[in-house]
Order: C-alpha cells, then sequence, then structure tokens
C-alpha cells in the first residue's frame, strides 16, 4: 500500500473498525467477535432473503453487496479465530 492516512476505532467491545485511504483506494476492515462465516455458504449469504436469523430479513448483507458494486468496490468476509473479519476495498475516483 502507498503512504496513505490510517484511522482505527475501538469501543468498550466488538466491533473493531479500522479504515486506510491512500492515494487511490479506501480500505476498511471490520472485526467482530460473532459466530463468523464458516457455517454459511457466503454466496447465498449474499442473495436476497437469505437469512440464518430466526427474525431476519435477509436483506442486509444483500443491500451492502449492491452497494458495493455500484461503485466498482470489494467485499470480503472472512472467519477469524472468535469472530469474523470484513474488509470493503473502494476506489476513491470513481468514473
Amino acid at each position: 500500500m502507498d503512504q496513505g492516512q490510517f484511522v482505527s476505532k475501538r469501543t468498550a467491545s466488538f466491533p473493531f473498525f479500522s479504515q486506510f485511504i491512500n492515494t487511490d483506494y479506501i480500505y476498511i476492515s471490520i472485526i467482530d467477535n460473532g459466530v463468523g462465516f464458516d457455517h454459511v455458504d457466503k454466496t447465498k449469504m449474499l442473495t436476497p432473503y437469505f437469512t440464518t436469523k430466526k427474525k431476519g430479513t435477509g436483506l442486509g448483507l444483500a443491500i451492502v453487496t449492491k452497494i458495493i458494486s455500484d461503485h466498482n468496490s470489494t467485499i470480503l468476509f472472512n472467519s477469524i479465530k472468535d469472530g469474523a473479519k470484513v474488509e470493503i476495498i473502494i476506489p476513491r475516483y470513481y468514473d
């Protein structure tokens, strides 16, 4: 990564949020201590109305994925020890 600005925020508990901005991209990482993504098909979890929650609508990640796609960005889902990590990469400049 090029030289850039790094911002990090930690609340009293999770989630942990960090952001790095360089000349071409904005990198965002969100880490929590939930169950992770290992037990879910990552492709299915991005489709509308798919949920693993009793009262979930299944729209949250579908909407996020649409916004990310509309901005030529990337979103990555990773399970980590004792939680999950979501990384978002957004181009700073959009044609």
